[in-house]
């Protein structure tokens, strides 16, 4: 590969966080991170031992909107294309896995700790809270967590040949080549008002953006933040939100759906054709001959 050329990845970490952590099983719950043990050392001291916690998504009370370097559609944009995705980009390439205490599972894919839903307008409110706003919609609105991990990636822009060395460089050392990028899974509809919100991926998170205490349970587990159905969602504090509409429609699909089937007149796509003097040895026809 040459420059200009882009790799993807399914995610990325760095740091202590990328390792000793049990594996994602993609569904369902996650451990809420072992502690971590440190060796201090200061001159030619016995080194002393202590114990630590990294922090988790349980820990967020807000997020750096500076870490947000795109978003499509652009806030207020009213001629989004029904027929794409709504997405963002983070300046961190490894941000929406920052904080998940897990490593990937054997598929090779880690869920992100918070996720961009898009909901309608219609169903949704944005109501005011302590540091973040909160989002009351509906089940139906939001996306499917068990799915989260397939909607979240890394990307490097690469400066030569395709390889784990150049592209682990690339994420150490050249920031102005690195982005992620969180996806909503999202069927739009045509011209209808939109409201895309990052929101907490797991259960501690969520409660901890809306300002309420943990219990014992989410101290050791992740739960997600809320489980596909219908009915009433939990309450979601919110990171970042933008509104949008979508214009019309112009995708093939679309396209193909306006087409209408009719009647033809028996005389389109014939063409009378003189078979009088065929060659190739086969006998002339008298011209006068009906069907000559």
């Amino acid at each position: 590969m040459t420059d200009g050329l882009l790799a993807f990845l399914s995610w990325t970490r760095s740091g202590i966080a990328a390792g000793g952590a049990a594996r994602d099983p993609l569904t369902g719950n996650l451990p809420a991170g072992a502690p971590v043990d440190l060796a201090v050392k200061v001159n030619t001291r016995t080194p002393q031992r202590l114990a630590a916690r990294l922090y988790g998504p349980g820990d967020v009370t807000g997020l750096d909107t500076r870490q947000i370097i795109r978003t499509d559609p652009r806030p207020e944009d009213d001629t989004f294309p029904p027929h794409l995705f709504p997405l963002v980009e983070f300046d961190r390439p490894d941000l929406p896995w920052l904080l998940t205490p897990a490593t990937a599972a054997d598929r090779d894919r880690l869920r992100p700790w918070l996720v961009l839903v898009v909901v309608e307008r219609d169903h949704a409110e944005l109501l005011p809270g302590g540091a973040l706003p909160a989002l009351k919609t509906r089940l139906e609105q939001l996306p499917d967590l068990a799915e989260s991990h397939l909607w979240a990636h890394a990307q490097v822009a690469l400066d030569g040949a395709l390889d784990d060395a150049r592209v682990d460089r690339l994420l150490a050392t050249a920031p102005d080549r690195t982005l992620s990028r969180l996806i909503c899974p999202r069927r739009l509809q045509p011209r209808r008002a939109y409201l895309a919100c990052l929101v907490p991926a797991f259960e501690p998170g969520r409660k901890t953006g809306l300002g309420l205490d943990l219990d014992n349970v989410d101290r050791t587990t992740l739960r997600p933040a809320w489980t596909a159905g219908s009915g009433q969602a939990p309450l979601l504090p919110v990171y970042h939100h933008w509104s949008f509409s979508t214009g019309d429609s112009g995708s093939f699909e679309a396209l193909v759906e306006r087409l209408q089937g009719r009647p033809l007149p028996r005389e389109v796509g014939v063409r009378d054709l003189d078979v009088s003097r065929p060659g190739g040895g086969l006998p002339a026809i008298d011209a006068g001959r009906p069907g000559a």
